[in-house]
């Protein structure tokens, strides 16, 4: 980014997966520390929810889920997505232009689930559904 070889970035995050280090809260702390400092120095960045961290505001648990890290964890999402200039640059999913930008994929069937109707729908309702589930 600093070089210009790219106009902006798109993190996938999974930002807390435990890397076997579940105890190390300090770990944590500083993996978003990091992350929320790349976020002020390139403020266009988009970000897209991983299983991980949407795990622990859902109460969801996870592999890799460290419920000593949960309250760092919850916290430190809460402070990255305070820092971008517009909470709209974390999401599920992100478009630009014909490149869709997610953790793991968008399947036919996961759309489905969510709503038959939505199958014939257009790409940019189709997100907005999912980001909004």
């Amino acid at each position: 980014m600093r070089s210009g070889k790219a106009d902006r970035a798109v993190c996938l995050m999974d930002i807390p997966d435990d890397w076997d280090m579940e105890l190390d809260i300090a770990r944590y702390r500083d993996t978003f520390d990091r992350a929320i400092r790349f976020a002020r120095e390139n403020p266009d960045t988009l970000w897209c929810y991983g299983n991980h961290d949407v795990s622990y505001p859902w109460g969801k648990l996870e592999t890799g889920y460290s419920p000593y890290a949960e309250r760092t964890v919850i916290s430190k999402l809460e402070e990255l997505t305070n820092k971008l200039p517009d909470s709209l640059q974390i999401a599920i999913i992100h478009r630009i232009d014909n490149v869709l930008f997610c953790h793991g994929g968008l399947t036919e069937d996961f759309v489905n689930c969510l709503n038959e109707e939505l199958i014939d729908a257009d790409i940019d309702e189709i997100l907005s559904v999912i980001n909004e589930a």
